[in-house]
């Protein structure tokens, strides 16, 4: 996933990345990533804010906005995990 968004991002030549990028966004990519922020494991935890970061703006909807504002506003300490 963060392979194709980022690309989907940076490569402007080749249209598959934004298509594939698209693809995923229609098929419920935020709901699984954020479905794999419940895993109590760092790096799972890390592997999925590294999706997110790359992930192209426009396709986050207000919904999915709304699970991150509260996932960022649960943390008790951001530094552990």
């Amino acid at each position: 996933m963060r392979y194709f968004c980022s690309e989907a991002e940076d490569n402007k030549v080749n249209s598959l990345f934004d298509a594939t990028s698209g693809s995923m966004n229609e098929n419920g990519r935020e709901t699984a990533l954020f479905n794999c922020l419940k895993i109590p494991d760092d790096n799972v935890r890390l592997a999925v804010v590294e999706c997110l970061l790359v992930v192209p703006l426009d396709e986050f909807d207000y919904g999915e906005i709304s699970i991150v504002t509260n996932v960022i506003s649960t943390c008790n300490n951001i530094g552990a995990g």
